[in-house]
């Protein structure tokens, strides 16, 4: 199961061509057309447009008349979960049709994650209010739209945070305390300060780019910006710490295992104990499992720089790159994905979205090129559907035309 937070949107401008070869790829494509689709910059409405408009469409979008969402996805029934900024928790299948929708009665925006253990976590920060006396809440809420429980937390929590929760429902967050868990009675089990460092400017604000507990091995895997790793056992006491890990995008395997993509191609370490394995699972259904982009035939994608993405072999070896259109705004900041049959995907933070395929040959590009950062999300179904889910737009389906 994945999280994702808050939503993106689309950009492009001139796609440049290259020849086709060992070191850079490209293709033109069919002149851009407009969508019908309208996305909002800075609150003003504009259109969306697409390049390779011949052979691809946008399906579908939902927005429930909302600008901005958290989401999360379920891997195993394909069903997207969003949380609007007016507190309503909506329930799509993976067609876009409403399951159901469910008024929780919550203002702005909130972070949202499926719990190992079935439920669906929404977490009410107070970073901005704590010194109010503002307490943060947590409410969960079952696959059926219906509230569970709700509970006050006495502690300030970080806004945009991080936090999982494991299969027994302890919850693992980010507080005024360090790393912090706690139960479904709202009690403090248990905090650790060592792993994390953090500052109050003017909100709470850590060094932690995300925490993964792994059931298998009762281990909560802790990673920093600054390229070190902590694991944590059920007691919060430290299992080890590592420093200068290789920088790149990690990928945590439910057995524990834990891949890292970067300028040495793929490697391994192990979170039970931080050591480096040799070998690990790399079969495409593993890869497909962890969410490692990948071209089904050993090789893998990378983002190289703000403005390249690189496809690389098992050892990191560049095999083509594909430079994104100096025109465009925004960088490349977000990962790539892909789908089965090995193409890939990615965005800017000017929301443009971009598709290869594993030649490294542009496919479609969907252009929004905002001036203002947008956080975009994308993640890919079985059968090859993009899902885009960004600010001021709500959630795109595209798919080949005709599908």
């Amino acid at each position: 199961m994945k999280i994702h937070h808050t939503i993106v949107a689309l950009v492009l401008g001139v796609s440049l061509v290259f020849p086709i070869g060992a070191a850079t790829a490209a293709q033109s494509m069919s002149s851009e057309q407009t969508t019908p689709i309208t996305v909002l910059e800075d609150g003003v409405p504009k259109k969306l447009k697409m390049r390779g408009a011949d052979r691809f469409e946008i399906a579908w979008r939902y927005d429930g008349g909302q600008e901005y969402f958290s989401e999360v996805v379920d891997d195993d029934t394909g069903t997207m979960y969003l949380i609007s900024q007016n507190g309503v928790l909506h329930a799509l299948n993976p067609n876009g049709k409403v399951i159901w929708q469910s008024d929780l009665g919550l203002d702005g925006s909130h972070s949202l994650k499926l719990g190992k253990d079935g439920l669906l976590y929404i977490l009410d920060d107070n970073s901005s209010e704590f010194e109010y006396g503002t307490p943060a809440w947590i409410y969960a809420v079952g696959k059926d739209g219906k509230r569970r429980w709700s509970m006050e937390l006495p502690h300030m929590y970080s806004y945009y945070t991080e936090f999982d929760v494991s299969a027994e429902g302890i919850m693992f967050m980010l507080t005024d305390r360090g790393v912090t868990a706690g139960d479904q009675e709202g009690k403090l089990v248990w905090a650790n300060d060592q792993v994390v460092t953090y500052e109050y400017k003017p909100y709470l604000s850590y060094d932690v780019r995300k925490m993964t507990w792994i059931e298998s091995i009762q281990t909560l895997l802790v990673e920093r910006y600054d390229n070190k790793l902590a694991a944590l056992d059920q007691n919060g006491k430290m299992k080890w710490q590592r420093e200068n890990v290789q920088p790149g995008k990690r990928y945590v395997s439910d057995d524990g295992m834990v891949y890292t993509l970067g300028e040495k191609g793929l490697t391994f370490l192990h979170a039970s104990d931080g050591k480096d394995r040799a070998e690990a699972p790399v079969d495409v259904k593993t890869l497909n499992k962890v969410g490692i982009p990948h071209d089904g035939a050993g090789n893998f994608y990378r983002e190289y720089n703000e403005y390249t993405i690189w496809k690389v072999d098992r050892t990191g070896k560049k095999i083509w790159s594909y430079n994104r259109p100096k025109e465009q705004t925004g960088t490349m900041g977000f990962s790539p994905v892909t789908d089965r049959q090995g193409n890939v995907f990615f965005a800017d933070t000017g929301g443009s979205i971009f598709s290869l395929d594993p030649n490294g040959k542009e496919r479609f590009i969907v252009l929004r090129n905002d001036r203002m950062s947008v956080f975009v999300h994308l993640w890919t179904s079985p059968d090859g559907v993009l899902y885009a889910c960004a600010d001021g737009m709500g959630i795109l389906a595209i798919t080949p035309k005709g599908k």
